[in-house]
């Protein structure tokens, strides 16, 4: 059996006996080996019901796994069930986790290859594969495949059912790695739902997706393309109090500098098949230049006197709609003409804002409370191409957060990479909590035994 990990722990503690019952056990417990033997009991108290419910999902089609409902509470904001899933993944660990799948050439449906059975128990282990599918057999069957497929999805891969390269690095994540995903991104949720409101938006940049939340219920889902890696959409919390209709885009500096000027340098022509126009600043006034007649080198040492502009239409960077929340990072909701982004499984392509699969939708949603604004007059004034603003009937509460583990509607917990690399910082942070802790029970032990 393997030994249960240090990691894994401390988040015990963080997350089943939280803050009163670690003060205790840091103060009063004679030694860390005590307070470990304490963590299998927890285990077995507070791990009944996931394996159940498990159960039952193995039994549900595919379709049913993964079907949007805005009658049932969204479980992502569900702490109990993150718990749950976090216990479920302990007990693996405890009964020695799984093993690593051997590289070897892509296997899918159809195949026989000698590293399926061991595939088959990885998946039966997470309850991805019903336990009444076969074990032991070599062949790549239909069963198999949608147990591949639901993990897939799980962890945002594209649901093809073939274990390719990235398919199977994600099924060799240990489980340990699990286990500190969940830990984090408890802590990310406990945080979250102190601070959630009975109505909000929220945008998950880690799976690339924007949800309206309306009494803890997901009223409107929908695919969001967030920041690239180098250029992260931040986590803040704001208000939307208007959108704009045909916006004009005024190129920020740093999609100035490190994309348009380099693009003009090996194109002279790229302002004008792009419908960028130059300005120059000079107090309230602006005077529209010649891009044949600019000096760029000089242009690039004083950015600051200078405006790059993309009037409104169909080519505009941020499309049609723009939703506007104040914020330092200077980010924002927009629609956008790059739609083929969406059809892609990894959707980190921006520069830090988020553009949304359906900004009609949205817009239509946030206007609701104003009868005047129909679906059908949004699209007439969209198509007039004339920048119009507009205030909201209600002001509109703004999460941008980064989760990499949740609880999904098939009561399954979801993973996604840590592609901001926020997950390694967090439990850096927890490391030296643990060793504040560590020194914090010492201290107690010595005050103890003095006062004897």
């Amino acid at each position: 059996m393997k030994i249960f990990s240090k990691h894994a722990a401390v988040t015990l503690f963080d997350n089943i006996l939280w803050t009163v019952a670690v003060a205790l056990l840091l103060c009063f417990l004679p030694s860390s080996r005590a307070a470990a033997e304490l963590v299998p009991k927890a285990i077995v108290f507070f791990g009944q019901g996931y394996e159940h419910s498990a159960g039952l999902l193995e039994r549900s089609s595919l379709e049913a796994q993964h079907e949007k409902t805005n009658t049932a509470l969204w479980p992502g904001l569900d702490l109990q069930l993150m718990i749950r899933a976090l216990e479920h993944y302990q007990r693996i660990a405890l009964q020695g986790g799984w093993p690593a799948i051997a590289p070897g050439r892509v296997m899918k449906r159809g195949f026989r290859d000698r590293r399926i059975p061991l595939l088959r128990w990885r998946l039966r282990l997470t309850g991805d594969l019903g336990s009444m599918a076969e074990q032991n057999s070599d062949l790549y069957d239909a069963s198999l495949e949608r147990a591949v497929k639901i993990f897939q999805m799980r962890h945002g891969l594209e649901a093809d059912g073939v274990v390719g390269p990235a398919t199977l690095k994600a099924l060799n994540v240990p489980v340990e790695k699990r286990i500190e995903q969940i830990g984090l991104n408890l802590e990310r949720l406990r945080s979250f739902l102190s601070r959630r409101r009975p109505r909000f938006l929220l945008v998950n940049s880690a799976s690339s997706e924007l949800k309206v939340i309306e009494q803890d219920r997901s009223i409107l889902e929908m695919k969001a393309v967030v920041g690239r890696p180098d250029r992260a959409t931040p986590i803040c919390q704001s208000v939307i109090s208007y959108l704009e209709f045909n916006p004009y885009w005024y190129v920020p500096p740093t999609i100035l500098r490190e994309d348009i000027l380099p693009a003009v340098e090996r194109e002279p022509d790229y302002l004008k098949r792009h419908r960028l126009r130059v300005f120059e600043i000079n107090g309230k006034y602006q005077q529209e230049l010649d891009p044949d007649k600019i000096d760029w080198a000089l242009f690039r040492s004083n950015m600051t006197f200078y405006k790059i502009r993309q009037d409104p239409g169909p080519w505009n960077a941020l499309g049609r709609i723009k939703f506007i929340f104040p914020n330092r990072f200077g980010v924002y909701i927009h629609d956008t003409p790059a739609r083929q982004l969406f059809n892609k499984s990894q959707r980190h392509f921006s520069s830090g804002c988020v553009r949304v699969e359906r900004p009609v939708d949205l817009a239509e949603y946030l206007l609701r409370g104003d009868r005047r604004w129909t679906r059908s007059r949004i699209l007439a004034t969209i198509n007039k191409v004339h920048r119009r603003v507009v205030r909201l009937p209600e002001p509109m509460p703004v999460f941008l957060v980064y989760w990499t583990a949740w609880m999904a509607v098939d009561g399954r917990v979801n993973f996604r990479d840590d592609i901001y690399g926020r997950d390694r910082l967090l439990a850096r942070s927890r490391q030296n909590a643990e060793d504040y802790h560590a020194s914090v029970q010492i201290s107690c032990s010595i005050a103890a035994e003095n006062s004897l």
